[in-house]
Formats: structure tokens, sequence, C-alpha cells
């Protein structure tokens, strides 16, 4: 797999009777802390991101501990964002469309252009009704 950021969540929902589920959620929680992924804590799930196999790993990793230290048995939903591009290089590529409609090449120079920001000019797009002509430049990127 590539080395792009992906996102991932991950959700344990322990079905045990030794101890209370959420102590097992906390352990879990724990290996992902020690794993020095960047992560985010959610009230139903926790937010990974990193390269494809640093997920995957982290994931690999919660689920041998659980196993490890005698989980009786759990559930782990996990749902996966993959982009097959580098987010920059998509971001660059989407912010250069956008210029291509919302500015005319003869009154603003490159340099304006460049200091313009993405949302704005998508916005711009969007709302002045030219979302069309947008999607007809780019039809063949």
């Amino acid at each position: 797999m590539h080395n792009h950021t992906i996102n991932a969540s991950i959700q344990i929902v322990p079905v045990v009777t030794d101890k209370h589920p959420y102590e097992w959620v906390d352990e879990a929680i724990a290996v992902i802390q020690r794993s020095g992924i960047n992560y985010e804590v959610t009230p139903f799930a926790t937010v990974l991101e990193g390269t494809y196999d640093q997920v995957m790993n982290v994931i690999h990793a919660v689920n041998e501990y659980l196993y490890g230290r005698g989980c009786e048995e759990w559930i782990s939903n996990l749902q996966i964002q993959i982009r097959s591009r580098d987010i920059l290089e998509q971001m660059a590529c989407e912010c250069y469309k956008v210029m291509a409609v919302r500015f005319e090449p003869d009154t603003v120079s490159a340099h304006e252009t460049a200091n313009e920001s993405r949302d704005l000019a998508f916005t711009g797009v969007v709302e002045s009704g030219e979302y069309d002509r947008y999607v007809a430049l780019n039809e063949g990127n």
C-alpha cells in the first residue's frame, strides 16, 4: 500500500463478564497512546491517522493486546478512509482548478492568485453559479 496519510476509526466493543467493558476499552486506548501514532478519542471510536502500515500495525497491536490479556470476546469495528493521492498534491490540483474558473488571467497576476484562499475560491465558484463551468473546464483532468 502507498505511504500517503490515511484515517481509520476503531471501536472496541468488549463482550465480557470479568470486568466492566470500559476497562478493556481504556486499556485498548493506552495501546494506541503508546504507539506514537496521531489519534483522537471520540465518544464512539478512536480515530487514527498515519500511513496505511502504521495504522494497520496499531489496529493489530490493539487486538493482540486484548487477546494476550485474556479478554473473553470483543468486536472491533473499523472504518478506513484511503486517498489514492497525497493530500498536498490533491489540494494543489484542486486549488489550481478553482483558480482557473474564479480569476480572469488578464486581470489578476499569478502572485495575487496564489495568495487567495482555496476555500474562498471554491466558495466563490459555487456562490457565483460557475460550478458547471468549473466542472466543464476540468472534465479532461
